[in-house]
């Protein structure tokens, strides 16, 4: 074979690899991403929607340990009233003592003196006295004493009876700090679960102007009562408590429709990125038992490129250097930022610099 044949060959071949390269591998390719221009937006609205009112009575009991000492006993008391029928006063001295027909003793509280016996009637005259003993015995009847004593000529008598005696106690006194420190350990339950009944009654949507709801002052019974003598007793308390109750739909929607709206500034090319977002501020008491509240929207516009402008991008930027390509794009309208990434053929004698001239081949991503 001659020189001149085997080189014909030896190009055919060379040939055929170029071509058969340029089809089985990728061809130049670029992808243009483009971060589109975004316009954020607020407003706050007013809206007067209609409160109504929910009520909770919850009660509750405990039972208590009474923690005061036993009550000691009270000596009875009352009066002697002491009669002289002698022509000379007379003095009876304090501590005198004098029993009833029962056998109870009773003791003058201080001395007294007793006038003489005038024409016809005795000389009178009455002294405190209590009983030696505490107890209920020493509370004595009317008329119980009615004898002589003391002296020659003088009488003695209770014309009412003792009163106030009473047995000592053997069991603890009820303090008014037992039965605050359990009251007060209710009222907070009894709180939260007025908080909870009055939530339980708000249907889908609704909500409460206040969280915490208004309470009348606590309602609170001990029994047996304070200063009385048990080992145990039972503390009642209730509470009235109310809440007032709106539904915010319609305010909600009112705020969301004044910022879409408003965002129609912005033009047909820019559409809202997510969802607008709602938040109720402050709630203060309008007109008519209404309630005006305040509501808080924010949502994000962004530019929205159509079809026909990245096609129209892709034919223009086509042949173009990289950085001649990001610099227009940069210009266009509703471009932010613009990143492209470029991948050549096997040989690339452009190291990356130009677009390819194949639009089919451009791809424009944002």
């Amino acid at each position: 074979m001659s020189r001149y044949l085997l080189g014909i060959i030896i190009a055919l071949i060379a040939i055929f690899l170029i071509v058969f390269l340029l089809f089985i591998f990728p061809r130049p390719t670029a992808t243009v991403t483009l971060t589109a221009d975004s316009k954020p937006l607020s407003n706050t609205t007013h809206a007067s929607v209609v409160a109504f009112p929910l009520y909770s009575a919850p009660q509750a009991s405990q039972t208590g340990t009474s923690s005061g000492q036993p009550k000691p006993g009270v000596q009875a008391t009352g009066s002697l009233t002491f009669k002289n029928y002698t022509p000379s006063e007379v003095t009876i001295p304090k501590g005198t003592v004098l029993t009833d027909v029962t056998g109870q003793q009773v003791v003058t509280d201080e001395s007294v003196l007793v006038p003489p016996d005038p024409p016809i009637i005795p000389g009178v005259a009455s002294v405190r006295a209590h009983a030696v003993k505490a107890g209920q015995n020493g509370n004595i009847q009317a008329m119980s004493i009615d004898k002589p004593c003391c002296f020659s000529g003088i009488r003695v008598s209770n014309s009412s009876a003792f009163s106030g005696g009473l047995d000592p106690q053997a069991a603890h006194v009820i303090q008014a700090s037992d039965v605050e420190s359990i009251a007060k350990a209710l009222q907070s339950s009894l709180l939260q679960k007025a908080q909870s009944g009055i939530q339980s009654q708000l249907k889908p949507g609704q909500q409460l102007v206040n969280t915490t709801p208004s309470c009348s002052a606590a309602t609170v019974t001990a029994k047996p009562r304070v200063g009385e003598s048990a080992e145990k007793f039972t503390v009642d308390v209730s509470l009235k408590c109310s809440g007032l109750a709106y539904d915010p739909t319609p305010a909600l929607q009112q705020a969301k429709d004044a910022l879409l709206q408003q965002a129609q500034g912005f033009g047909s090319h820019y559409v809202l990125a997510g969802d607008i977002t709602t938040t109720i501020g402050n709630i203060t008491p309008g007109k008519d038992k209404n309630m005006d509240v305040q509501v808080l929207a924010s949502g994000l516009w962004k530019y929205q490129f159509s079809a026909a402008e990245k096609t129209a991008m892709a034919r223009h930027i086509a042949r173009m250097l990289v950085t001649d390509a990001k610099a227009w794009l940069s210009q266009q309208t509703g471009v932010k930022k613009v990143d492209i990434s470029v991948t050549g053929p096997i040989i690339d004698l452009s190291q990356g610099k130009y677009i390819t001239d194949d639009v089919r081949a451009i791809t424009i991503n944002g």
